[in-house]
């Protein structure tokens, strides 16, 4: 989960070996997390043309042509690959947001649902689902993705990003809630009263917001 830090070091690999197969396809997935499409495209293409059927490479080149506005064909990169491997719930994943930048928003929905229930981790997944759905403008929807995801091991994330999606909505109550809970919830974890000082300091809270920043100084590490 943190690709910035990851490229580099890639980077010292590939310096020494440039066609290591496994720091290539690596580097690309990184390249993709951080938005690099035009980047991430070569690398991707060297591991293809080292191992054609590479499901990983052949995933990541299909979302770049999703970046490059090649919807049909991402689509259809994405639906053979689910063809070889029905559960796989990252291309299900992909295919659902392919699909609803094609405007086939209930296939899209479909496919977010059999990824969840494709996926080891079922409520990250949901909560990489609401994400999208945020992203897209869709609001409601991402947050009762979400609120599924309350009370499971996810419900950390899930408390920090509908805190998230009501400042979309422009509910600043309603994400004040979600933060106030997560720092009742959590209590050890100095980033929630971080979070809400930040909320209440741009609400004219200021007393409020520097309780909050004290109680998070107390609870981080030395």
């Amino acid at each position: 989960g943190r690709p910035a830090e990851a490229e580099p070091l890639l980077n010292d690999v590939l310096a020494a070996k440039p066609d290591f197969e496994p720091a290539l396809l690596l580097q690309g997935i990184v390249k993709l997390e951080l938005g690099k499409i035009d980047e991430a495209a070569p690398l991707l293409q060297r591991v293809i043309a080292r191992a054609p059927t590479s499901t990983w490479a052949r995933l990541g080149l299909a979302v770049v042509e999703r970046g490059r506005g090649q919807l049909e064909q991402s689509r259809t990169d994405l639906e053979a690959i689910l063809k070889e491997q029905p559960d796989w719930a990252l291309a299900r994943l992909q295919l659902g947001q392919t699909l609803w930048l094609e405007g086939k928003n209930e296939a899209a929905l479909r496919a977010f649902d059999q990824a969840e229930k494709a996926s080891p981790n079922a409520d990250v997944t949901r909560l990489r689902v609401a994400q999208f759905l945020l992203s897209r403008g869709d609001s409601d929807r991402a947050i009762a993705r979400a609120q599924a995801s309350l009370g499971t091991p996810a419900a950390p994330l899930a408390r920090g990003f509908l805190a998230q999606a009501y400042l979309a909505k422009r509910q600043p109550d309603l994400a004040q809630r979600e933060l106030e809970a997560a720092a009742t919830e959590w209590p050890q974890e100095p980033s929630w009263p971080l979070q809400l000082g930040r909320l209440l300091l741009s609400r004219g809270q200021a007393q409020q917001a520097l309780g909050q920043f004290e109680r998070a100084a107390k609870l981080a590490p030395p």
